[in-house]
């Protein structure tokens, strides 16, 4: 027997009740939080006729009606569990009967919607023990965009599951909330791979669906991915984009730094622009401290209406009275007084943090502070952003032994939504440290400090910041998801050891951009269990250039995927792009879908090398080849001057070839200097070579040096 026999209620029935249910709700201005199931029980017995009593507002009155009703029922009644999120007291069990339910079954079943919506978003999670019950909501639910909405509000792995429950009975609208509903609760990632699902499932998409994918890749930074499905939406699914799409594409533009680009869309947009599109560009235009784009913004908001102005400017209104600010100087900060401020800093890390604000910034101003170590340690429970907004001069203290070993000296952790700006500097004073680092020498060396560490975050924004003279690594980036900087300036003499510019490692949706970093290590490093990471705009030297790795050191290492390096040049640098892996390693990893693209060599010592018998010491041991497996990799446009004879290095491991590596237009000549001008020569013994090992290259266009045989 079906679900709709049993309850005497036809799915379309179902539906049209709980619509004028949501209906009704909206007009009463009910949706959110119920006040009570008590209130939800007793609309039910208007209908049902069974309780004696209305239900008071407070948890335990419910609880007591709910019993009332279970005593007074003459069947056996089907168990539901209810858990409350945030209510302080649970409803432990509400009992009805199955005779009850198949004869008021439409009446209680749109009471019971309402009741589960509502405690869904505010004060509780609804399981139902019954799988027919589950399955007759689940239908319900997902056929109502809005109900779904409500219902899965903070309750995302519940709704996934009633979503895969329903199995072949979903439709386009149970995809579509779904997709959106993943897309804003920050499963971006899932939200794409559902989409595939439904695309293999033969589902079609529709203008919904690519709102919901396009928000995804807004909150994901997913800047490729979101103008492929932009352009698929007419050109495969034949889906004309509406105002919406337009809006989700410039503000996924925008979040990025493309400007120019989001403004080329606005001109060629086929509608008229909105107060949300224009905002969405002022945003940007703010977050991106970018004034060459705000004469296009002005001249083009001048055609807006006065009202539509006013729009505008009440939201920027109503935005500026959620923000607070906090100053470290009314903590007792006082700039150039050389004392130590470690304690204003946390005191005023404490009171941003735990503030009631949505939107909050941490003031650092002008001048130059002393401060040892700082942990900014999240969560910051109602505060959606926090801005730190450094503009003085911080400085390191020199005392090691107030650093613990892998630490670093300002860390920021466990923080959703935090934005490190401001043009300020931070200053590691590594000059008084670099003769303590003996990791060059010991594989169990004690690890110094780096300047700025984040851990576990997400939805992080880094720029206009400089770091100097960092005592290891100037910036790390471990566990986080949703990273994005650009604008930085980082600098160490070419001789400090271990001062990588920025270190990336498990983490995913990283964009660095715009940036210049000369250093005394890799100008970026991207280590293991990384994948979507974007590095963009880099001026790198001196340095050791742009490296994957090392990988394959240790136990349980993950793959790296997803990694793009373009429009980069490096000058100077002992290694241009890099891809180095241990000998002997510990178990299996592996580096794949890698591609570096339009990359300048300046005088570089080794352009293009991949290394799989990697080892910085003296000695190493080297029994068996490298475990870390390469394929996908492919270097495009790579053109300049080598200072080696050897400019391409391929070297992989003999126990796992590398695969599917591609050389597209590789034009480096060997450089020498000459009265101070460089110069470039290849003739004769002079010209630049190829060698490779385990590996078969495929070469496409111009191949200087010439391919290996």
């Amino acid at each position: 027997m079906s679900e709709t026999e049993a309850t005497g209620v036809t799915e379309d029935s179902a539906l049209a009740i709980a619509n004028e249910t949501v209906s009704a709700a909206i007009e009463h201005k009910a949706i959110g939080v119920v006040d009570s199931v008590g209130e939800a029980m007793e609309e039910a017995e208007k209908w049902v006729g069974d309780l004696n009593q209305a239900v008071k507002e407070s948890t335990d009155s419910a609880m007591r009606s709910a019993r009332s009703f279970r005593e007074n029922s003459t069947s056996h009644f089907r168990s539901i569990q209810a858990q409350f999120l945030r209510a302080e007291k649970h409803v432990q069990e509400l009992n009805m009967s199955a005779d009850l339910m198949k004869k008021e079954s439409k009446k209680l079943l749109e009471r019971a919607t309402l009741a589960e919506k509502d405690m869904k978003c505010g004060l509780s999670e609804l399981m139902n023990s019954g799988n027919d019950m589950r399955l007759m909501f689940g239908k319900i639910w997902y056929k109502l965009p809005k109900v779904c909405n409500k219902i899965t509000c903070g309750m995302i792995d519940v709704a996934k599951r009633l979503f895969d429950e329903i199995g072949n009975q979903r439709n386009l609208c149970s995809w579509n909330s779904m997709i959106g509903s993943l897309a804003t609760h920050g499963k971006h990632n899932e939200a794409l791979e559902l989409y595939s699902q439904m695309l293999r499932e033969g589902e079609k998409p529709d203008a919904v669906t690519f709102v919901g994918l396009l928000l995804a890749c807004v909150h994901g930074g997913m800047v490729v991915k979101g103008q492929e499905l932009f352009k698929s939406m007419e050109e495969v699914h034949k889906v004309s984009p509406k105002l919406e799409h337009y809006g989700c594409m410039i503000d996924l533009l925008g979040r990025v730094g493309k400007l120019e680009e989001a403004c080329d869309l606005i001109k060629t947009m086929p509608m008229k622009p909105d107060t949300v599109v224009w905002g969405t560009l002022l945003g940007a235009l703010i977050e991106m401290e970018s004034f060459r784009y705000l004469i296009f913004f002005l001249i083009f908001i001048s055609t807006l209406s006065s009202s539509v102005a006013g729009t505008l400017s009440l939201r920027n209104r109503v935005d500026k009275s959620s923000v607070s600010f906090v100053n470290v100087r009314s903590f007792g900060a006082r700039a150039n007084d050389h004392r130590d401020h470690t304690k204003a800093f946390v005191a005023a890390w404490d009171k941003a943090c735990k503030s009631s604000s949505s939107s909050v910034h941490l003031i650092i101003p002008r001048g130059e502070f002393s401060v040892g170590p700082l942990r900014f340690s999240g969560p910051c429970t109602n505060v959606s952003n926090l801005t730190v907004r450094v503009k003085g001069h911080l400085k390191a203290s020199t005392d090691l032994s107030k650093y613990r070993s892998g630490g670093g000296w300002i860390e920021f952790g466990w923080i959703n939504g935090l934005t490190l700006t401001g043009g300020g500097t931070f200053d590691g004073q590594g000059a008084l440290a670099w003769p303590f680092n003996n990791c060059t020498s010991d594989s169990n060396c004690k690890l110094l400090p780096t300047s700025l560490k984040f851990v576990g975050m997400n939805r992080t924004v880094v720029r206009r910041i400089s770091s100097v003279n960092s005592k290891f690594f100037h910036i790390a980036i471990v566990e986080c998801r949703d990273f994005k900087g650009t604008r930085l300036n980082i600098t160490a003499p070419s001789d400090s050891p271990n001062t990588d510019g920025i270190h990336i490692e498990r983490s995913s949706n990283v964009y660095f951009s715009r940036s210049h970093i000369a250093t005394g290590d890799d100008c970026v490093s991207i280590g293991q269990g990384n994948s979507q990471i974007t590095i963009t705009s880099i001026k790198c030297g001196p340095g050791h250039g742009i490296s994957v790795g090392s990988l394959g050191r240790y136990p349980n290492e993950k793959d790296v995927k997803g990694l793009v390096v373009k429009d980069c040049k490096m000058s100077g640098t002992t290694n241009g792009i890099r891809i180095k892996t241990w000998a002997n390693s510990p178990g299996q990893s592996a580096a794949t879908n890698m591609t570096f693209q339009n990359i300048i060599m300046n005088n570089v010592t080794n352009p293009i090398i991949i290394d799989q018998s990697y080892c910085p010491f003296s000695s190493c041991i080297s029994n068996v080849p490298s475990k870390v497996k390469l394929s996908d990799i492919y270097f495009k446009n790579i053109r300049g001057t080598s200072s080696s004879r050897v400019a391409v290095q391929l070297h992989c491991s003999r126990g796992m070839p590398c695969k599917k590596v591609y050389l597209e237009n590789v034009h480096l000549d060997l450089s020498s200097s000459d009265a101070g001008m460089k110069q470039s020569r290849n003739r004769g013994d002079e010209a630049v070579s190829s060698s490779c090992r385990n590996v078969r290259v495929n070469y496409i266009g111009t191949q200087l040096p010439p391919p290996c045989h």
